[in-house]
C-alpha cells in the first residue's frame, strides 16, 4: 500500500471540501433555520432545534441513492435517500423552490458524475458548480 505525502493528503482534503451549494430553509416558516451544505465529496444536513442545538448528518456522495424535490405552491422539501440502512432518508423541508431545485441539479450531477468516472476534483468550484448542476439539470 503507497502511502500519500503530507502535501498531497492536505490537496486533497482542500479539493474535496470546497462548498459547492448551501441552502437554508426559510425563516419564519422554519423558526430555527436548517441548512444543507453540498461538498464535491459528501453532503451534510444541518437541523437546529432550539438555540445553540443543532444535528449534523453528513452523507457521503458515494451513499447518495437519490435525491427528490417535492414542490408546493409556496415551498418545496427535499429528501436525500442513503444507501446506509442506518439512516435511510435525510428531509429539510421549507425550503425556497428554486433552492430545491438547485440542490438537487448539484447533488444528481455529482452522482452522475462519479457513475460515469468524471473527475470533478480538479475543477475551481464554481466551474464545478456549473459542471455538475448542468449534468444533474432534468432535460427542459
Amino acid at each position: 500500500m503507497r502511502t500519500q505525502p503530507l502535501g498531497e493528503v492536505r490537496a486533497k482534503v482542500n479539493q474535496e471540501s470546497e462548498v459547492l451549494c448551501r441552502v437554508w430553509s426559510v425563516f419564519p416558516f422554519d423558526f430555527f433555520p436548517d441548512e444543507i451544505v453540498v461538498e464535491k465529496s459528501k453532503v451534510s444536513f444541518i437541523k437546529h432545534f432550539f438555540f445553540g442545538t443543532q444535528e449534523i448528518l453528513t452523507v457521503s456522495i458515494h451513499d447518495v441513492q437519490a435525491v427528490n424535490v417535492e414542490t408546493s405552491p409556496f415551498f418545496s422539501s427535499i429528501k436525500l435517500l442513503n444507501r446506509t440502512p442506518m439512516i435511510p432518508e435525510i428531509s429539510i423541508d421549507n425550503l425556497r423552490t428554486s433552492d430545491a431545485m438547485k440542490l438537487q441539479a448539484v447533488v444528481q450531477g455529482l452522482l452522475i458524475a462519479r457513475k460515469e468516472d468524471i473527475n470533478v476534483n480538479d475543477l475551481p468550484p464554481d466551474q464545478t458548480l456549473r459542471q455538475v448542476r448542468k449534468l444533474g439539470s432534468p432535460p427542459a
